[in-house]
């Protein structure tokens, strides 16, 4: 099942191969599997 992912942070967007890689300020990384993503909202 897809579900909408929501960004509130600042940071960065990178796409590798088929998963979105999203670091914030601090240098976190969290990665969203495209597979599973039906919208991305970025606030």
């Amino acid at each position: 099942m897809k579900q909408p992912i929501y960004i509130f942070s600042d940071g960065g967007l990178q796409r590798r191969q088929n998963t979105l890689s999203f670091t914030d300020k601090e240098g976190k990384k969290r990665y969203i599997p495209v597979e599973s993503t039906a919208e991305l909202y970025i606030f």
